[in-house]
């Protein structure tokens, strides 16, 4: 499982309130007259309303209420490789119109989701951020904002399922993404962000986003461990020998050019610990509505920036020219 999570998963409210938007936009009143409409019809229907609604309801049936149960036995006989990347949503900084903008929708993201909890997760989310302040003084609202949401939406889920799993007895193999995308001096800083490992897995030579070539010798090397695991329900190499996760040990593999297996669940105590109670807070597709509207918010603050400074320079040569009359 690379960089997916029970995390993206949609409440039955979530559901009703994009039927609601379905129904609006078409003007449909029956399923006969949903059904009727075109394929052009649906894609564009696709890019007006559902466009981040892609994730499947918690129907208390098929995915449970707490979707993290299914990991308690239930599917403790099948082997399970799972991971997340270091810096999972910068994959969306284009989407957002560039890395000033998308800095602004990290964090206006953050505080909407801080909106939602109640007053013991919002301290424990407030310890998170004091945690990493505490531990680099130099590290600014975007970078706090953005690793919140890297465990919230990805590795915290992803050790979760992992501990779960390997509790219930199923063979567990957990990896961390740290290879960073090549980019030039010039170049949109993506980082290991959302699938950069995928061109690495297929050996495909070309990093997404930029086009870079692959170092060879890692993708050579992962994507042994993949083939292996795939073959054997054992990823390890000649050179790499990858550990089974512990949920008290929790080996988890490095990948970069210098792979190593640390041990501990790969996350400072700080991060796990905090970020634990917010589990349940699941990505909701009214987050990812907001993030759609991150340019929006943009051009709204730029715009009141703008306004308070014309206000600021016209007060200034309001003075300046009374100044000048009192003085004649």
């Amino acid at each position: 499982m690379q960089s997916g999570s029970v995390a993206f998963t949609s409440s039955r409210e979530d559901c009703q309130s994009l039927t609601r938007r379905v129904l609006d936009a078409t003007g449909a009143k029956t399923v006969a007259e949903l059904k009727a409409l075109s394929t052009d019809e649906i894609i564009a229907l696709n890019d007006e309303v559902g466009k981040f609604f892609r994730f499947p309801e918690r129907d208390g049936d098929l995915i449970p209420e707490n979707p993290y149960s299914r990991f308690d036995g239930f599917n403790s006989t099948i082997d399970m490789l799972i991971g997340s990347n270091a810096d999972e949503v910068r994959y969306w900084i284009d989407a957002m119109g560039g890395e000033r903008k998308f800095d602004l929708a990290a964090e206006l993201w953050c505080r909407y989701i801080m909106m939602s909890l109640d007053s013991a997760e919002s301290n424990s989310a407030n310890s998170y951020f004091k945690y990493f302040r505490d531990q680099d003084e130099h590290m600014e609202g975007p970078q706090t904002a953005q690793a919140f949401l890297n465990d919230l939406m990805f590795r915290g889920p992803a050790i979760e399922m992992a501990k779960r799993h390997a509790q219930s007895g199923g063979k567990t193999y957990m990896y961390l993404w740290r290879q960073k995308l090549q980019t030039s001096p010039q170049g949109t800083y993506y980082g290991a962000c959302h699938a950069s490992e995928v061109c690495y897995v297929l050996n495909t030579g070309r990093q997404i986003k930029t086009d870079e070539v692959t170092d060879s010798a890692l993708a050579s090397e992962v994507q042994q461990m993949w083939v292996n695991f795939a073959a054997t329900g054992n990823p390890s190499t000649p050179s790499h020998y990858w550990p089974a996760y512990e949920s008290l040990q929790g080996a988890t593999m490095i990948l970069d050019k210098t792979s190593i297996t640390v041990y501990n669940n790969d996350k400072l105590p700080g991060q796990l610990v905090y970020i634990s109670p917010l589990l349940k807070e699941y990505i909701s597709p009214v987050f990812s509505d907001l993030l759609d509207k991150a340019p929006w918010y943009a051009g709204i603050t730029i715009g009141s920036l703008l306004a308070v400074v014309l206000l600021l320079v016209w007060l200034i040569v309001k003075l300046r020219r009374r100044s000048k009359k009192k003085s004649k």
